[in-house]
């Protein structure tokens, strides 16, 4: 499989982070090694992680250079998060699981690992091994709780591209983990995504029934607005803005990014158009 290039750059690296990267793009995998430790760059955390975040795309040379950086030095939680993450996004999931078992050894290990195991495997349809992951997460000292499973289920929906999925492995899970507002903001954005609004409508059912009404959700609750809209159902959508408004959680076309003023934007454009041929 080719080599994820999707990981994004950081705005400036170090000099000594550039020198680096330029060695490992020119040099022979035999002999980068010796050209590294050459240079008499020292292999600080800042340097590791800037030259880890621009290598996803020559993973081999990548993890040859973190080898040789932890030779002189341990590595941060945080380059261990990348190698772990840069290992998943190029589905190189043995080497993936070493580096995991690594940082559980050398006590780096956090949820921030298992969100990039999340991703990797989802990313590439491998859904069921990412839930497979979160069901051993507790082997690795690390708590299968309500913030893995929003992950997880982020994960599914937004790097899997199925909210079903994520629907399915909720229902198993949910009598074990109390879910959140954030757990059924996650769904309801994905039934939006996929214009489901029988799902939208059971979902958020759901909710209001374990959380009750609070502005802290009204992420959710605009997701459940716009589902209604773009599915035309008008008349159901306009019901439900009145009862937002009557339980205080009416959506603020002055709040939020502009992707999202614009969908309120054209949520009120339907809404006159649906009084005007009243």
């Amino acid at each position: 499989m080719a080599e994820s290039q999707t990981n994004p750059k950081p705005k400036e690296i170090s000099p000594d982070a550039k020198t680096l990267l330029q060695i490992i793009s020119a040099t022979a995998p035999h002999a980068l090694v010796a050209a590294l430790s050459a240079t008499s760059i020292p292999p600080t955390p800042d340097v590791v992680q800037d030259v880890l975040r621009l290598s996803y795309s020559n993973s081999s040379a990548a993890v040859e250079f973190f080898r040789w950086a932890g030779l002189t030095r341990k590595h941060s939680a945080h380059s261990w998060n990348l190698i772990v993450d840069l290992l998943g996004k190029n589905s190189k999931f043995e080497p993936m699981w070493d580096a995991i078992r690594s940082m559980r050894n050398e006590g780096a290990l956090s949820l921030s690992a298992f969100i990039s195991v999340f991703g990797s495997y989802c990313s590439v349809g491998r859904v069921n091994e990412a839930i497979m992951s979160f069901e051993v997460m507790d082997r690795y000292g690390i708590p299968p709780d309500v913030a893995a499973m929003n992950a997880l289920l982020s994960a599914i929906c937004c790097e899997g591209g199925s909210t079903t999925l994520a629907l399915e492995f909720f229902e198993k899970i949910k009598v074990k983990i109390t879910p959140d507002g954030d757990t059924f903001m996650i769904l309801l954005e994905g039934w939006e995504r996929e214009g489901n609004v029988t799902k939208a409508k059971s979902t958020f059912g759901e909710m209001v029934v374990r959380l009750g009404w609070s502005p802290q959700n009204m992420v959710a609750y605009n997701s459940v607005l716009m589902t209604l809209v773009r599915g035309m159902e008008v008349e159901e959508a306009i019901k439900f803005l009145l009862v937002m408004k009557g339980k205080g959680c009416l959506p603020d076309v002055m709040i939020g990014k502009t992707q999202q003023r614009n969908k309120f934007v054209m949520f009120l454009s339907i809404i006159w158009l649906h009084l005007w041929n009243a």
